[in-house]
């Protein structure tokens, strides 16, 4: 296994959230008198909510906040549970760090939100700790809470990855001195990310950087979820 640790973004990463958030961004920019296509809205809110609502402000005048305001409003009617699923393979991908004696943690932007759709899912087991907004650290590429994490679970930063679908986690993970690795299935972050490893699924993500990379020393874990 090429890593011993496993840091995980939530939205755009294990899970599939971009359609959902859209949807509420699109229905708050119409609220706001703003006519948008809903693929160039998508590709605006991937970047982050705050860099979209500024985006729409320069274009159209509305203030940002009114939009965020908006979208926040919406967002429980659009970003449910049943929508937004784990991308296909992440559960394999997940099981398989543990069952090569690899540790999986949870480091996203997003509230308890994103720990309750572990749970609902299933996937909850696989992970050693999380890390979401409701801990108030400064956000990415910020390193805090990747030092945090290296500090509290003692682990070694050469054997840790931060995995995610934006230049900034990977970054985020180059600056707390470990990997990053690119989860990039739309080829959003294409030629941007400071990092060798990219990857377009979560099963060749498993193939490259779990399966087919082993070390001397990885042991299955029986009691594995």
């Amino acid at each position: 296994m090429k890593f011993s640790y496993f840091i995980w973004d939530y939205d755009g990463t294990l899970f599939d959230t971009y359609d959902a958030v859209a949807r509420a961004y699109h229905r708050a920019a119409q609220q706001n008198g703003i006519e948008i296509a809903f693929d160039e809205l998508r590709w605006l809110t991937k970047h982050s909510l705050g860099w979209a609502a500024k985006q729409l402000e320069q274009r159209y005048g509305t203030a940002a906040q009114d939009i965020l305001d908006a979208y926040y409003a919406f967002a429980p009617q659009e970003e449910t549970l049943e929508v937004m699923r784990p991308y296909p393979g992440t559960r394999e991908t997940l099981r398989a760090v543990c069952e090569h004696g690899g540790k999986n943690y949870l480091y996203s932007h997003r509230d308890h939100a994103s720990i309750d759709a572990l749970e609902h899912y299933g996937l909850k087991p696989y992970f050693s700790d999380f890390i979401t907004k409701d801990d108030h650290f400064p956000r990415k590429p910020a390193p805090d809470a990747l030092l945090h994490m290296i500090s509290k679970h003692g682990l070694e930063p050469d054997r840790a990855v931060m995995v995610g679908d934006r230049v900034l986690d990977v970054q985020a993970g180059l600056n707390a001195g470990m990997q990053g690795a690119l989860f990039d299935p739309e080829g959003f972050c294409q030629g941007q990310a400071p990092t060798p490893y990219q990857y377009a699924s979560m099963d060749a993500l498993r193939k490259a950087l779990i399966e087919d990379e082993d070390v001397p020393g990885d042991t299955p874990k029986e009691e594995c979820p």
